[in-house]
């Protein structure tokens, strides 16, 4: 980690957040929070992207699908003025939770009361007046009279078909679907990163760690790195976040969070004792420089003695010969 702390890239940062915890404790010593918000800003766009493309390619294949299933699936119909007929009753299974059942003898105020026994999640009632989608959460619903001029089956194929054959429209609708991903995404991850700093700063009392609150939400960006990766992927895979993916990217921030935590409280260690050994090589260092100069002045006193006792010894015999 030391050899890799001057400069880090971004990608290397999305796999060192996932292998390696001593990471944690390198963005504390190196980052500020506007630093760590940027690489959070950067995955969440990266992650956001690739969420847009997989829905934008199921939207495409259904689109597809239902081009070439359309004169199976849809009846003939009339469109005029915003009132629509369709001359036949009809319900049409569109998976196991969605129904739509068509009856324009109703409009949208009656639709409730257009028998049926259909024992959907979803129902999509088209009445002669609007499209009313009905799901336990909520109630979605669309008036004919918003579409301008006169509509049939034939009309409405030839514009979807044209229409989804240009690039155009297909790179606008691609835009759209990513910024509405990024909105919603986002803004749900960032909850999730208020919740996370909290973890943090209770894992941190735990550890006896005392930090700031800007390195609270440090810690907790970097850990939502890896339960992103897994949601991405339950989405591609599956097509969803499904529970168990809840469940699953859950355990795995809470345990980053309480493992980060634990590898800044073993560097904060290895550090005092690295000091520590540093300050004793030092002292030592210093007393083996005092001792050999003690014992060089030792050795000029002794030099000295003998240079003066030969002196006296040439001074004396002098004085004999004479």
């Amino acid at each position: 980690m030391k050899k890799q702390e001057k400069n880090i890239g971004f990608f290397k940062k999305v796999f060192l957040a996932i292998t390696d915890f001593r990471i944690y404790p390198h963005i504390l010593r190196t980052e500020n929070l506007a630093k760590s918000l940027k690489y959070f800003i950067k995955f969440m766009l990266l992650i956001t992207l690739i969420i847009a493309a997989n829905i934008f390619n199921n939207i495409n294949q259904e689109v597809a699908k239902f081009i070439e299933d359309y004169n199976k699936i849809v009846p003939e119909f009339t469109l005029v003025n915003g009132v629509l007929n369709v001359p036949e009753k009809m319900t049409i299974d569109v998976n196991r939770s969605t129904a739509v059942i068509i009856d324009t003898s109703y409009n949208r105020g009656e639709y409730k009361s257009i028998p049926n026994d259909v024992n959907k999640r979803i129902k999509i009632y088209i009445t002669s007046d609007a499209i009313t989608c009905v799901s336990p959460e909520q109630e979605i619903y669309m008036y004919f009279s918003d579409i301008e001029g006169t509509h049939d089956k034939a009309s409405v194929y030839a514009y979807i078909t044209d229409l989804y054959s240009k690039p155009l429209y297909n790179v606008s609708l691609l835009i759209s679907i990513y910024m509405l991903v990024i909105v919603a995404y986002v803004m749900y991850k960032f909850l999730d990163v208020l919740i996370v700093a909290l973890v943090v700063s209770i894992a941190c009392v735990m550890y006896g760690i005392r930090l700031n609150y800007k390195n609270y939400y440090q810690i907790a960006l970097y850990t939502m790195t890896l339960p992103c990766i897994v949601e991405v992927i339950s989405i591609v895979v599956v097509g969803g976040i499904r529970d168990y993916t809840v469940f699953t990217s859950t355990i795995l921030t809470y345990l980053y969070a309480f493992y980060a935590v634990r590898a800044i409280k073993l560097d904060a260690f290895l550090i005092i004792a690295n000091t520590a050994r540093n300050v004793k090589i030092v002292r030592e260092n210093k007393n083996l420089d005092e001792n050999e100069e003690k014992s060089e002045e030792g050795e000029n006193k002794e030099e000295s003695s003998t240079n003066e006792e030969e002196k006296n010894t040439d001074t004396n015999k002098n004085d004999t010969d004479k």
